[in-house]
């Protein structure tokens, strides 16, 4: 499938857990794909591209060769470590060049049942994204055999956080790493009045039993917005919350304060129990290897 049909199709779905600034800023992108310019995507922003090999060519870092990067599982020697980046906005499907939760889980799958692995790093730099993408993804990761790392190189906001948070241990790189964005919000414009100022009018004619068609929308339109609240938001927003906090259980978790939808900086987010602790990548292979030996 052409990669901005598919992107299209998982924008079109809806639901986003992202951080709200960075969503803000993929405007100009998704704009130009819904108006049928996607080939502007990449100019527009280009951090949705990742430029790496896909799928089961992720890449591998050895421990014992210099950090030498190797195409295939049966090359990779003994002790090597799998090194899968979670960047950009999360979708389920390969997107823009970028492997979505499928593939990512699919390789870990396979990384974590090779006995060249030793472990695994998630190389996170990501401010969220689909709903439907993130709970796979971090229900697989618990269920792997070989220690797991998200290693925070920027931001884990949001569904970027939902993933991390099912790993062994969360480290960020350093003090200027972003972390949290735990919450759950919609929003949509209205182009009712600009419609009707240009003439156009919108009409929507329901079955008889479609009594509850659309309805929480229908009445946020109309500014009652307790229904969208209820039924949707705050469910979804609780499915979230307990996967984190189950996620979490036994890291002195402060719901109270990372579950109001902070961005928090890494001295905060670990005071908070959102992250293990701070280090460079070579620390997170150190933990690599200090847990695996543990296990």
């Amino acid at each position: 499938m052409n990669n901005s049909i598919s992107l299209l199709l998982q924008l079109s779905k809806g639901i986003f857990f992202i951080d709200p600034i960075q969503a803000q800023a993929f405007g100009p992108a998704v704009a130009a794909l819904f108006s049928g310019k996607g080939e502007d995507i990449k100019a527009l922003l280009p951090e949705l591209y990742y430029s790496g090999p896909l799928k089961n060519n992720l890449p591998f870092y050895s421990a014992t060769q210099g950090g030498s990067p190797y195409e295939s599982l049966d090359q990779a020697p003994r002790g090597s470590v799998s090194i899968v980046p979670v960047k950009g906005a999360i979708m389920k499907q390969d997107y823009c060049g970028s492997p979505g939760t499928k593939s990512m889980l699919s390789f870990l799958k396979a990384a974590d049942q090779h006995s060249n692995i030793s472990g695994h790093i998630l190389e996170i730099d990501s401010p969220g994204g689909a709903a439907d993408a993130w709970l796979d993804l971090s229900e697989g990761i618990k269920s792997l055999n070989k220690p797991v790392i998200a290693w925070v190189d920027g931001m884990a906001a949001s569904a970027a956080f939902g993933i991390a948070s099912a790993a062994t241990e969360i480290i960020a790189a350093n003090e200027m790493s972003q972390i949290g964005s735990i919450g759950t919000y919609i929003s949509w414009r209205d182009y009712k009045s600009s419609d009707e100022a240009r003439g156009i009018k919108t009409i929507e004619v329901y079955a008889s039993r479609s009594t509850e068609k659309n309805l929480e929308f229908r009445e946020a339109a109309n500014g009652n917005t307790e229904p969208l609240l209820k039924n949707l938001l705050d469910p979804i927003n609780e499915i979230f919350l307990t996967s984190v906090e189950r996620n979490r259980f036994n890291k002195k978790l402060n719901t109270e304060k990372a579950f109001t939808g902070k961005l928090f900086l890494a001295k905060e987010a670990k005071s908070t129990g959102l992250i293990d602790s701070i280090g460079s990548f070579d620390y997170a292979l150190s933990r690599i290897q200090k847990l695996t030996k543990t296990k």
